[in-house]
């Protein structure tokens, strides 16, 4: 921090850094205020995707304010990470029960619902507790990538078991039946044993060429891999010391440990120790590294590009480095460089060309990796912005529904009906107008709902749609109420926003909604 001339709150003010809050007792609730989300935040959020603007509204009425200001902050930041995001990419938000359901769907509108991969769990040490309730010892970690991208599976340590040694090493046994009879080789017996007696059938590993047990035996038998026929292949594996057999006679299948790549990780992880010794950071939310260099290596190969825009307590740099990635990881907190620094000063990487101070006895990484370099700037040595004309990120959305037995899709109705009444909403009077106040002709900003709610008889038709505000929609939200009576409440409080005689006049409205549908009739033949 010093070397951003950057010792004291004051300091921090004059150079426009936010100084950290010293208070680690802090909870959700003191952190985040509706006073803290930035104009320009919902300005952008709102022109540009309107699907999040409305997810954080509904967010202040059914939680709060905090939760929905904390969701205005990642929502800016998620829009960013999709628009660099390579369609062979991945992206991993990690997440307490706090918050975890609003940013699941907070990604499913940013990045499209197809794009959701995994909800990873991880067990962590430490958890909270309550005596009112269960203690909480996960977290999660919401996963999305493109279809394009193809995650590499990664398989944890085998189980314990007893085991045996032969001259090719550590083994431990295995049946080589399955279960049921079935006909043809696999149900006929072999070496004395016949597997349909125990109503099985012969399941001898087979080369696949992927990566499995049978490809690793097929690598120690000559012709192991071109052999179909069950019994020549256990002939082969009998011949080649990779059949165990039972005082009883009985044919098991060796599996050398030396070849047993374990269990295959799934989305429940409950194996990874805590962030220990020189790992330590005194950040209370700090992670392990090996939570982190297990989703880069799941998910990435040497060479690729690491972004963690959250680096806090530099686990995940420090990961990337090791596993011989290329990285980039921020954070908007000073203190981040000089922990940053520290972590690799204590995993024994250069910073900045800095030689590393090496204990007595150590070897130093730097020494050991080249092309380790990492350079730390402050918020004034970072580099300027290379798009000066972003093109937008195609995304995967669902299609847009159609109201059954209707003839128009949702989006066609609001731009029809949008398109009748001159681009307003027809609740309040709201108009999207460019920064000379000409209305933009766009649907984007425009939500369709009833005009007579379905409660009291209103059907799902263009006859009884209107085009509303998302700050309108969300007031009516699901209450028995028809617009015009909304346009009562909205009056009575003060909030239309054009007077009630420049308001779309709804009878003339559902009149030109009838000429539509009728046409469309006619079109269609019907």
């Amino acid at each position: 921090m010093a070397s951003w001339g950057v010792t004291n709150p004051a300091e921090a003010r004059r150079k426009g850094v936010e100084w950290p809050d010293q208070n680690g007792d802090a909870s959700f609730d003191d952190i985040w205020g509706w006073q803290d989300v930035h104009a320009e935040w919902a300005e952008e959020i709102e022109e540009s995707h309107p699907a999040v603007s409305a997810l954080i509204q509904a967010t202040r009425l059914i939680h709060s304010d905090s939760h929905a200001a904390y969701l205005s902050y990642m929502a800016v930041r998620l829009i960013e990470l999709r628009r660099v995001l390579k369609p062979s990419g991945s992206i991993y938000l990690h997440c307490d029960d706090t918050a975890s359901h609003y940013l699941k769907a907070l990604m499913d509108a940013v990045f499209g619902p197809l794009w959701y991969r995994a909800g990873i769990y991880w067990k962590r040490h430490g958890g909270r507790s309550d005596s009112n309730t269960w203690g909480t010892i996960t977290d999660s970690i919401l996963m999305y990538a493109s279809p394009e991208f193809k995650t590499k599976p990664l398989y944890g340590k085998p189980a314990a078991q007893r085991t045996k040694t032969d001259s090719r090493g550590e083994y431990k046994v295995n049946i080589l039946t399955g279960a049921g009879v079935t006909g043809g080789k696999s149900g006929q017996p072999w070496g004395g044993y016949d597997p349909t007696a125990k109503g099985r059938h012969w399941a001898v590993p087979k080369a696949a060429g992927r990566g499995t047990y049978g490809d690793w035996i097929a690598t120690q038998i000559p012709g192991f891999a071109d052999v179909e026929d069950q019994h020549e292949r256990l002939d082969l594996m009998d011949d080649h010391g990779f059949v165990h057999w039972s005082a009883t006679g009985n044919p098991y299948l060796k599996i050398y440990l030396a070849a047993d790549r374990g269990v295959r990780v799934n989305n429940i992880w409950d194996d990874l120790t805590k962030a220990a010794g020189r790992e330590r950071t005194g950040y209370p939310t700090q992670k392990p590294v090996a939570l982190a260099a297990r989703i880069i290596e799941a998910s990435s190969d040497p060479g690729d590009v690491v972004l963690d825009p959250f680096a806090g307590c530099a686990y995940v740099p420090v990961a990337a480095e090791g596993l011989g990635r290329q990285w980039i990881a921020c954070d908007i907190s000073v203190r981040a460089m000089t922990v940053v620094r520290r972590q690799f000063n204590k995993f024994r990487f250069s910073v900045d060309g800095a030689p590393v101070v090496v204990k007595k006895g150590e070897m130093s990484q730097a020494a050991l990796l080249a092309d380790a370099d990492v350079t730390i700037r402050g918020p004034n040595g970072l580099p300027p912005r290379t798009d000066k004309d972003p093109q937008p990120v195609p995304r995967l959305d669902l299609p847009e529904p159609v109201y059954k037995g209707q003839l128009f899709s949702t989006a066609e109705m609001r731009e029809l009906l949008l398109q009748a009444s001159g681009w307003v909403a027809w609740c309040c009077g709201y108009a999207v107008r460019d920064h000379e106040g000409r209305i933009v002709e766009t649907a984007a900003n425009f939500q369709l709902d009833h005009l007579t709610p379905k409660t009291r008889g209103g059907r799902d038709s263009i006859l009884n749609a209107a085009p509303v505000c998302q700050r309108c929609n969300l007031k009516k939200s699901g209450r028995p109420i028809t617009l015009e009576h909304l346009r009562d409440e909205l009056e009575a409080e003060g909030t239309l926003l054009a007077p009630r005689r420049l308001l779309p006049d709804l009878p003339e409205m559902q009149e030109r909604a009838a000429d539509l549908y009728a046409k469309r009739k006619r079109e269609k033949g019907q």
